[in-house]
């Protein structure tokens, strides 16, 4: 049977600041005020192939109110095709970066609660070696690099 994984010895210091006062796991309660939220902003799940379908619809109207006088039918027609194309690769990537998220989400959560905060200097960094690779021992990171290294060594790659 897998046994748990030890709960990580809180080390004397801090890398950042050399102070061993403040250094909480990452993962304490939002109670305590060290708090570290890992979610990803909701804007990471939506693709930019929406804007692009926007686009191509603003043009698609711009065409045809001008065709009248400029005879633009095709042209309106060809953007409106391409928006249509456009919303549906978005909405099939969207779909695509939201499962990769809830596929990522348990290996996020684990390492996350390896992870210690330093309220002093407000880093993060990590003292073990069960990690995903991409995640540096020893190293302190600010929260929003932190943020972006533990969703990307946990299989996460859309930039964030």
């Amino acid at each position: 049977m897998d046994q748990p994984d030890p709960e990580p010895v809180t080390p004397e210091h801090c890398p950042s600041c050399a102070s061993a006062a403040g250094v909480v796991s990452a993962a304490s309660s939002p109670g305590d005020g060290s708090w570290l939220d890992v979610r990803l902003p909701d804007r990471v799940a939506w693709s930019g192939l929406w804007l692009c379908a926007a686009g191509c619809a603003v043009l698609g109207v711009v065409a045809w109110i001008l065709a009248p006088s400029t005879g633009w039918y095709q042209a309106a027609a060809v953007f409106v095709i391409f928006a249509l194309t456009f919303a549906g690769l978005g909405v099939w990537q969207t779909r695509l970066n939201r499962s990769r998220m809830l596929g990522a989400l348990p290996l996020v959560h684990k390492t996350h609660a390896r992870a210690l905060y330093c309220r002093v200097c407000e880093c993060v960094y990590f003292n073990s070696l069960k990690l995903p690779a991409g995640m540096p021992v020893g190293t302190a990171m600010t929260a929003a690099e932190y943020r972006r290294r533990l969703w990307y060594a946990c299989g996460f790659t859309k930039p964030i």
